[in-house]
């Protein structure tokens, strides 16, 4: 792995990006008043802001306040082949991976225990061609591009400050898992974690994870429609 270069930002700036991104995503429910269950609509819009809150206080700490180039979070120019291959490959090992392990913790877990993700139940909401569409799009482009800004070119980093480069692949990955709060997805998610952390720490070029990430959700998708 490549450590990556010392960034002047720290776990606290980390933490800011999370609770601005959480404080985002719940603006919607200030006007639901006193709805027990969103719609749709203000359910996507939610996701949408928690992404928006994801990407923009990175890049306004990062470039705004330490002036630092929008290379030090990873946005570097891909070499063509290799980005292709790293993102067939390693999105198609990573969602392989999480199948297995998602199966075996059927087996294991209670049954109650079994929830599914946010985005999935926001598909089994959609009644419209366009809402499905509009839900697919933000988990084909920008799930992924959010999450890896925030949880690679942003967090680990920060880590890696504070720790060794094996224990911030853990520890970033612990993070990522634990955050899409779901009990049942915690072991696929953190397995996929360290993948993306060690992608991360190997080629240090965000395009690579965003599409190593947008891989893995396409194959989730093609499965999940299938189904």
């Amino acid at each position: 792995m490549n450590r990556p270069q010392a960034c002047p930002w720290a776990i606290r700036e980390v933490v800011f990006a999370f609770l601005a991104g959480f404080i985002f995503s719940a603006l919607p429910a200030l006007f639901a008043f006193g709805e027990s269950h969103l719609p749709l609509a203000g359910e996507l819009l939610a996701c949408v802001l928690q992404s928006a809150g994801f990407i923009s206080v990175p890049l306004l700490l990062v470039c705004g306040v330490y002036r630092q180039p929008i290379s030090t979070l990873g946005f570097r120019r891909p070499a063509p082949r290799e980005f292709f291959l790293v993102a067939c490959l390693g999105g198609g090992f990573l969602y392989l991976l999480n199948l297995m392990l998602s199966t075996l913790m059927l087996w294991i877990l209670p049954e109650a225990w079994v929830q599914e993700q946010s985005v999935v139940l926001l598909l089994e909401m959609a009644d419209a061609p366009v809402e499905r569409v509009l839900i697919v799009l933000f988990i084909l482009l920008l799930a992924p591009f959010s999450e890896e800004l925030l949880f690679r070119a942003f967090l680990y980093p920060a880590l890696c400050r504070q720790m060794s480069e094996k224990r911030a692949v853990f520890c970033g990955a612990a993070v990522f898992a634990a955050l899409h709060l779901n009990l049942f997805a915690f072991v696929p998610l953190f397995a996929g974690g360290i993948g993306f952390n060690w992608i991360y720490a190997r080629y240090r070029n965000l395009w690579y994870n965003v599409a190593v990430h947008m891989m893995w959700n396409a194959l989730s998708l093609l499965l999940y429609f299938l189904a």
